[in-house]
């Protein structure tokens, strides 16, 4: 216990008003005649709460720690053991009702009629036997108020032995200070931290005294004033600057010291329950409420559900910067502000890995194993039954461990993460106080019975159980609030009992089997879902009678729908008539507050009429996938907040219209807020038919609008999207597009279509404009003032010519044009963006010209019949469109200097040529100053000279990476090779020598020779031992 924490927690507390209300407890007390208990029990919490305001006053009067700290873990571990009992009380109370309510049951109607209608006449003898073993645990092997009494004596003499040491002490003079108390503060602060102290005219008046004491770090700046934000109050805020733990000597910020010491009570037992997490270890929030769920934490109320009071609390230590934002939903605790956690949680939490491996877990409560040492010391440790939480990550070699799990008789929380489990003991029956089970181990397949019996479960994570084929009864799991299971399932269908978790909230999966065993008409009294359910097997409903039961429009905390029908053969779907399928779909009406919708493998011929009613005005996200039967769209356009639209596979839609628009009106825009459109595989859509320009208002907000494999689509795409960013059309070859003016477009990806048209006068896509295999381009001769992103032209054989290539682009990349034979660039008159150029495999292509200077990135491969490779030329005394020509002729002879200036790629960093066969050699004029990486591959005319000293190339000291292969005539290469790291010479039969001197380059790291190379001088010669950097050989 440190400084401002309650020992009682809020779950002890509800358990006390339990006790002391008429209700489940005091009944099963009075059966067993325990009516006496909750005096006891009243006077143990008496005698803790005058001894935990005793240390706390002593605490801060400053009295010597070394007395008051052994005091404070003696008088927690006595609540916390008083907290186990009452918590195994409660739970023998629960099941003795759960008995009793069956028994009810069994007098008032036919058994066989009623449980057998629910749950199968197998599933009624397995009930009964799951309640019978659990009732008998109560009133047959032993009796449950004679343990708990004699149990509730201990913890009174330790509380009178533990006064006495407080006499002994001299700490029961100190009279006792007032608890203060503390407000929830509100969890919608900004969780901006880099303006924390902004809008805040006192804060920013003591800006250099916070600084000045956190000594200018970023963390202790942060965590400080989120503390001053969060105390409204001026003289309380200067008393925090004023504190005496600023001059006080430790391992741990003062600063931080402070953040915690001025948490309200709730939130300083759930910051250091929070050190159980390994450090960079990346957290949910939704995991770390279910864990404080778990330890009683968080309580529920009238009005708040105990999830959300936990969303508050974490967004609140967020707000106070003790939890950072990581990436997407995910969290991470700051080194520092772990180890502040670890401090406060002293010996209670502790996690077992490398370099840590404790002497003692006597006090030990909450548990995290991240590597475990199998030499057997460890696990004997773990004998002890006082734990509460247990993590494990690591795959342990002797899996031994798990046979200790049935001695933890108090775990709330059981974390078990390991690719080696393939099965649990039905031990896992033992233990009662489990709130949360999450078992992530690929190859379980079956989990065991005893499960059913977990009467304390909340949560059930079984979202990384990829081959889980069966769960057992989860009937009387009747405190389960979240299910989870794994998104590609390979459940076969849900387990008996599912109807009466009535507090369930998340049930991500409702798996409908072929038998009948699992019915969707379960889902009736489910009414407290939240968040997502995806509902598979649909094809198993064959009565709509069913599909009504479900009840779907009253679970209002749903945002996301997802319901699913799997392929069945011919003959089962003739059997099942068209009103019937349809009439299904129409009863699994969602409640209007639903947010995502999908259908998918959906039979009917007609979609639900409630799919486009306005009055679901929440709907954002809707997926129609695989529907192959439905000829018409619902009128998806009046939905006010639609923002993303996805229909794929429905080959029964040839014609999409006004149907999809909905009713027309003049006040109304259809899609208004859409902002992504996206038409896939519809191999028998023939026609989008479109409102004139003059009256069309439709996707003013569209931004990404997608059409693909749509093979027998006609027409043209909407005429007005003004908004639009991204449009690709892929595989629609009967399509002839005609671009409409797109002020805002970004990208342009248009992927085998018929035609590529344009009638607007300037062309915007600031990003990329890809075009490949198009049977004709027309009209793309307009002014293009924003192309400066990616050009890539791929297929296009129609193509003899590409002209005046806008040299804004970074990036250009032509391939594939079989009929290509010459390629410019336009001369601009204003700096060039040119980066990279990309040509590859144009059969016939003869010349590329015009290249821009500001090159970096030169790639040519498989050009068989290049000759020309042009550059703009510098033109250094002034102003010129002149260029300076590299002519590569068929010729062995090299091409003769020009007399004209140099011609200089000052950013060019490399250079790639493969399989230009024309290719005799490059100038001596061209220089390359920046050059980093050159690569020339099967350019089998370029030669090198060793009779007449000619030079193959005359390398720039820059480059470091040279790749040279298929040089038949190439015989030595000099230069200054001072940079030069790797190397490599592949079947160059001629070479005979690498430079002037013969030796190897000094600093080579990388050396390959290989094929045929024509070495004269030994090894030795070759320096090959004064390579002293060299790594591979």
């Amino acid at each position: 216990m440190t400084i401002g924490e309650t020992i009682f927690s809020a779950f002890l507390q509800a358990l006390f008003q339990q006790l002391m209300s008429p209700g489940v407890i005091s009944g099963f007390l009075k059966l067993f005649g325990g009516e006496n208990l909750p005096k006891t029990i009243k006077k143990c919490k008496d005698q803790l709460t005058v001894m935990e305001t005793l240390l706390r006053s002593a605490e801060q009067k400053q009295i010597d720690d070394e007395v008051v700290r052994p005091l404070k873990a003696d008088l927690q571990d006595i609540a916390l053991d008083l907290e186990d009992i009452l918590d195994e009380l409660a739970t023998q109370a629960h099941v003795y009702e759960l008995e009793k309510i069956h028994q009810e049951d069994d007098n008032q109607l036919n058994t066989t009629n009623h449980v057998s209608h629910l749950l199968g006449s197998s599933a009624n003898h397995m009930v009964k036997n799951i309640i019978g073993r659990a009732a008998e645990s109560v009133s047959t092997l032993f009796n449950p108020i004679a343990s708990i009494s004699s149990r509730l004596d201990g913890i009174t003499e330790r509380l009178h032995d533990l006064q006495l040491l407080l006499q002994f002490s001299g700490l029961s003079a100190i009279h006792a200070m007032p608890q203060q108390t503390h407000q929830a503060e509100s969890s919608h602060r900004s969780r901006e931290t880099s303006s924390l102290l902004d809008h805040d005219p006192d804060l920013v008046e003591m800006q250099d005294d916070i600084i000045e004491k956190c000594k200018g770090l970023p963390l202790a700046v942060k965590t400080l004033a989120g503390l001053l934000k969060s105390t409204g109050d001026k003289r309380q805020r200067q008393e925090i600057l004023d504190s005496n733990l600023w001059s006080q000597k430790g391992d741990l910020l003062p600063a931080l010291m402070l953040s915690y010491r001025h948490l309200p009570p709730h939130l300083k037992n759930i910051f250091a329950y929070m050190s159980i997490t390994p450090k960079d270890e990346r957290f949910s929030e939704e995991f770390s409420v279910l864990q404080w769920m778990a330890q009683g934490f968080l309580t529920e109320n009238k009005t708040s559900r105990m999830e959300d009071i936990g969303h508050n609390y974490f967004l609140d230590l967020v707000s106070r910067s003790l939890i950072e934002k990581d990436h997407g939903d995910l969290f991470i605790m700051h080194d520092l502000i772990h180890d502040l956690a670890q401090w406060a949680a002293g010996d209670l939490c502790c996690i077992v890995g490398p370099g840590n491996m404790p002497r003692d877990l006597k006090r030990t409560r909450h548990l995290c194993i991240t590597k475990y040492s199998s030499d057997g010391t460890f696990g004997n440790q773990l004998s002890g039954s006082q734990l509460r939480t247990f993590r494990m990550f690591d795959d342990i070699p002797n899996i031994e461990i798990l046979d200790f799990l049935q001695k933890f008789q108090y775990i709330r929380f059981l974390d078990l993460d390991s690719d080696l489990i393939e099965e649990l003991s039905e031990c896992i029956a033992g233990l009662k106080q489990l709130r949360f089970l999450s078992i992530r181990a690929g190859k379980i397949k079956v989990l065991p019975k005893s499960i059913s019996t977990l009467f304390n479960l909340q949560t059930l994570n079984l979202e990384e159980c990829d081959n889980l084929e069966e769960v057992p009864h989860v009937g009387f799991l009747v405190k389960l609030r979240h299910l989870c299971i794994i998104e590609n399932t390979s459940l076969k269908e849900m387990p008996l009992g599912m109807g009466r978790l009535t507090s369930l909230q998340t049930l991500d999966k409702f798996v409908l089997g072929a038998n009948g065993v699992s019915r969707i008409s379960e889902l009736r009294n489910l009414n407290y879902l939240h968040g997502k359910l995806a509902i598979l097997g649909l094809e198993n409903v064959t009565s709509v009678k069913d599909a009504e039961e479900a009840q779907l429009h009253k679970k209002y905390g749903l945002e996301e729908l997802n319901l699913q029908w799997h392929e069945v053969d011919d003959g089962m779907q003739d059997e099942i008539d068209e009103n019937t399928i349809s009439g299904v779909l129409e009863q699994l009406k969602p409640h209007t507050s639903i947010k995502k919708c999908k259908l998918k493998g959906y039979m009917g011929l007609t979609l639900p009429a409630w799919l486009g009613d306005v009055s679901f005005k929440n709907m954002v996200h809707i997926k129609l996938v695989n529907c192959m039967r439905c000829e018409r769209l619902p009128p998806l356009g009046q939905l006010p907040l639609l923002t993303y639209l996805r229909v794929e596979g429905m080959e029964g839609i040839k014609h999409v219209g006004e149907e999809l628009y909905g009713a027309p009106d003049r006040s109304s825009v259809p899609f208004k807020a859409l902002r992504g459109l996206f038409f896939m595989k519809m191999k028998n859509w023939e026609k989008w038919v479109h409102s004139p320009v003059d009256n069309n208002r439709a996707f003013p907000c569209l931004e990404d609008l997608l059409v693909e494999y749509c093979e027998s689509l006609q027409g043209d795409l909407p005429p007005h999207m003004p908004s639009l960013k991204t449009l690709t059309i892929k595989c629609c070859k009967d399509l002839s597009i005609s671009l409409p003016s797109l002020p805002l477009l970004e990208e342009l990806k248009v992927h085998r279509c018929r035609v590529l048209s344009t009638t607007a006068d300037v062309i915007f896509c600031s990003k990329m404009m890809n075009l490949s295999y198009i049977s004709e381009i027309v009209g793309f001769h307009g002014y293009f003032p924003h192309l400066c992103g990616e050009l890539h032209v791929i297929g296009c054989h129609f193509l003899s010519t590409i002209e005046q290539i806008p040299t804004t682009f970074r990036q250009v990349k032509i391939g594939r044009c079989n009929e290509l034979k010459s390629v410019e660039f336009e001369i601009s008159t204003s700096s060039s963006c040119l980066e990279k150029l990309e040509v590859g495999d144009c059969k016939s292509l003869v010349a590329i010209t015009k290249i821009p200077l500001t090159l970096r990135d030169l790639e040519v491969a498989f050009c068989k019949k290049l000759e020309v490779v042009e550059f703009q030329k510098v033109d250094y005394s002034s102003a010129s469109d002149e260029v300076a020509s590299i002519s590569i002729q068929d010729s062995l002879s090299s091409l003769t200097p020009s007399p004209q200036a140099p011609s200089q790629l000052a950013y060019l960093i490399k250079l790639t040529i493969f399989e230009s066969h024309s290719l005799v050699s490059l100038p001596p004029s061209l220089l390359l100053p920046a050059l980093k990486q050159l690569e020339f591959c099967d350019c089998r005319n370029m030669e090198g000279s060793c009779a007449d000293s000619a030079e193959f190339l005359s390398l720039p000291s820059s480059v470091s990476e040279l790749h040279i292969s298929g040089f038949q005539n190439l015989t030595s290469f000099v230069g200054d090779f001072t940079f030069l790291k790797t190397l490599s010479l592949k079947n160059c039969p001629k070479f005979c020598y690498f430079s002037e001197t013969g030796c190897l380059p000094r600093n080579l790291h990388e050396l390959t020779i290989h094929d045929r190379a024509n070495i004269e001088k030994p090894i030795r010669d070759w320096g090959l031992h004064l390579l002293t950097s060299l790594q591979h050989l």
